[in-house]
């Protein structure tokens, strides 16, 4: 027993028999009763109060292991058991007050420096979409298990969401910490692709507030994390990897993060499309025109961001955030259902032309894609065979057996199949003859040069010959101008598609061409009030 202890105990011991005396005395005194008998009460009284109060401390230290463990449990990710970003926030902190109290001029010892490295799974949403939440659920403990696996002793390992891991480094760790992110990357890589951003904190830095205002610090934590947010975009960006925090991209990043939060928000959360004046993410048709008859036989719809500060601009500048930010089945449904709708309206005008709407690869492994369509297609009341889903040969190549059996439910449907782009990627021709597709579209690289190079010619016109030996429609993307229409006609092809016969334009302008009435003005909100709710 130590000293403290036995202290302890004597304390104890002397605390109770002076309380058996004074007991002794005081019921001796009140009511005469022989001594012995005083004392023997006392001492019953007196083990009687202590057990109370040993009961009542116990029960007080079990509530209080009970609270801790409930906050333990409440700071710990239930899927991985790893702290949660909350954990991160507080150590984060920490380590860097306990950085600021070091000198400058001893941070080369080590001992000041603090570095967070952000690990982002590429491609997770997919994951969950083609196998489900339970094989999600279990790359992510797997990437768990591998970070903790490489991160350093003294290191704190955290999930701060969603795919999204960070590990914290202090001292020497911070100091060797491109090589500990090199190390979980190339470890990770293996069961997902991955991104990492890493960046150093420098405790002595004062970071002026963005917002401008005098005086104010942003908080030194928040801004670590910030800049390894930075850092993950530029991987990101960059294909995977490695990225460094560089303040040279950090606006673009900035503006990157800016448009992702622009973008959820302009993807109506109603489970309405949004056709109206107001709405940001529009969808505007091209035509596709037969080379039988000149006449208009089917659109294509191709979505446009109506942005507030960059005016319209075109897919190639937030496909890639969409993909990044797990928005592709939203955004598909946005434009398959406004697409619907739109031929809807020429339909009912009298005007049966066929809708094709281009959809990610990511679509033919993810379960949920042809109920959207065939839900689509409820909702507008548009005969399935006007229908159809362009697809790129690269996912009937990467994952064929899933895109096969997709296909055939899309086709159950009485849904058209078209292979986009057809000839950029390695092309098989024993898919062709699996798959149930109704249409090819020969990519605009080879349109391009079938003036100048007899043997794009050539592969022109064979590409012709065996789509209509598979009996399927042969559409040509990039005619410009009439000699380019005039080659790929003569080359047999059924349908023309480029700016020769029109850019992509709204669907106001497609009726107008059509010669459809535009619809009346809409009624005053305060006339439309009239039902009562």
């Amino acid at each position: 027993m130590s000293r403290r202890a036995a202290g302890a105990a004597d304390l104890v011991t002397g605390v109770v028999a002076a309380a058996c005396a004074a007991a002794a005395l005081l019921l001796h005194a009140f009511r005469p009763v022989p001594a012995p008998m005083a004392v023997t009460a006392a001492v019953v009284l007196f083990t009687a109060t202590v057990v109370g109060v040993l009961r009542t401390g116990d029960q007080l230290r079990r509530s209080q292991r009970l609270a801790q463990d409930l906050t333990t449990a409440a700071a710990l990710d239930p899927l991985t058991g790893l702290p949660d970003r909350t954990v991160l926030q507080a150590a984060l902190e920490t380590a860097l007050a306990r950085a600021e109290t070091t000198p400058e001029d001893e941070e080369d010892e080590g001992g000041s420096l603090v570095a967070l490295l952000l690990a982002d799974l590429d491609g997770f949403h997919e994951v969950n979409g083609r196998y489900g939440p339970v094989a999600g659920d279990a790359l992510l403990r797997r990437t768990a298990e591998i970070v903790r696996a490489n991160a350093p002793g003294g290191a704190l390992v955290a999930r701060t969401g969603g795919d999204e891991f960070a590990v914290l480094l202090t001292g020497e760790d911070a100091a060797r910490a491109r090589l500990v992110a090199d190390g979980i990357a190339a470890a990770v890589t293996p069961q997902a692709p991955v991104s990492v951003g890493l960046a150093w904190a420098d405790p002595w830095e004062e970071v002026p507030d963005v917002d401008g205002t005098d005086g104010a610090l942003l908080d030194p934590a928040h801004e670590v994390l910030r800049r390894a947010e930075v850092a993950l975009y530029t991987a990101k960006a960059a294909g995977g990897g490695v990225g460094l925090f560089d303040p040279g991209h950090d606006l673009a990043v900035r503006e990157r993060a800016l448009l992702a939060d622009e973008l959820r928000a302009a993807l109506s959360e109603s489970g309405q499309p949004d056709r109206g004046a107001t709405a940001q993410l529009v969808v505007h048709y091209q035509q596709q025109v037969s080379t039988a008859t000149g006449r208009i036989g089917g659109l294509e719809a191709l979505v446009r961001w109506r942005h507030p500060r960059h005016g319209l601009v075109g897919p190639e500048t937030f496909l890639g955030i969409v993909e990044e930010q797990g928005l592709v089945r939203r955004l598909t449904e946005h434009v398959l259902r406004t697409a619907l709708l739109d031929a809807r309206d020429w339909h009912t005008a009298g005007h049966r032309l066929r809708i094709a709407v281009n959809v990610s690869p990511t679509c033919l492994t993810d379960a949920s894609f042809v109920p959207m369509v065939d839900a689509a297609l409820r909702e507008s009341g548009v005969e399935a065979d006007l229908l159809v889903v362009e697809v790129t040969e690269t996912v009937l190549m990467s994952e064929p057996q899933q895109a096969l059996a997709t296909a055939r439910r899309l086709r159950a449907l009485g849904a058209q199949l078209s292979i986009d782009d057809y000839g950029t990627g390695y092309s098989s021709l024993s898919y062709l003859a699996d798959l149930p597709a109704t249409e090819l579209k020969l990519d605009r690289a080879f349109t391009m040069r079938v003036l100048t190079d007899p043997g794009i010619a050539a592969i022109v016109a064979s590409t012709v010959d065996l789509a209509h030996r598979l009996g399927l429609r042969l559409v040509v993307e990039g005619v410009e101008d009439e000699a380019v229409l005039a080659a790929v006609v003569e080359a047999g092809c059924d349908e023309t598609q480029g700016y020769l016969h029109g850019r992509a334009e709204p669907a106001a302008e497609v009726a107008r061409r059509l010669g459809i009435s535009p619809a009346p003005p809409a009624a005053p909100a305060q006339q439309q009030e009239q039902v009562p709710r």
